[in-house]
């Protein structure tokens, strides 16, 4: 058996709200109408918790020519680079974007994803929706709720494991998930 020491390094996650987010929640809500989604139930996906999303687009997460994640890229995705700046990076590259609706019982449970950095980016947050959650990874005990309203953008380590709890309500939650790498690292930060 290997002795494996943990050791605690400082991480970050991110958040802004998007300046233009009143003129392009419209037509992106729009688009997800026309769009050929799937659903989700699964009350048993992993010991983690269950897994229960009314709409999304999953699967198509890597087709970056349907006319949302165009909009999506050429809008939001400056506001992203520009905050990567604060971290030392010039660039990013989005590997996988869908996006995803939650209604009531609606939940994600416990999950990480890949690449470098995922995002969130807040379409629809009715107050009483619920938070994202995020487990903090060096106690894999402590949880943290960012302090997030509609129009914001939500930028963490991808291996940090999160949810979306359960939608107690009748109010619809629609964010946009994205998995990026962090590119052209930045020299004037040292």
């Amino acid at each position: 058996m290997m002795d494996v020491k943990k050791h605690q390094l400082n991480s970050v996650y991110l958040t802004a709200r998007y300046p233009d987010h009143e003129q392009i929640k419209p037509q992106l809500l729009s688009m997800f109408d026309d769009v050929a989604t799937e659903s989700v139930a699964n009350p048993y996906a992993s010991p983690l918790g269950p897994d229960n999303i009314s709409k999304l687009d999953w699967s198509q997460n890597r087709d970056f020519d349907r006319p949302w994640t165009k909009l999506f890229i050429n809008t939001v995705g400056n506001s992203i680079t520009s905050m990567v700046g604060e971290m030392g990076f010039e660039g990013i590259k989005i590997m996988q974007l869908w996006f995803q609706q939650y209604r009531q019982s609606d939940t994600h449970g416990w999950h990480g994803h890949g690449y470098n950095f995922t995002g969130v980016y807040y379409l629809e947050l009715p107050d009483d929706a619920p938070r994202t959650q995020l487990l903090d990874p060096y106690t894999q005990q402590d949880i943290f709720t960012p302090s997030i309203s509609e129009g914001d953008i939500l930028l963490f380590p991808s291996y940090t494991i999160h949810r979306a709890p359960i939608v107690t309500t009748d109010s619809r939650k629609t964010i946009i998930s994205f998995n990026f790498d962090l590119r052209q690292f930045s020299m004037d930060c040292y």
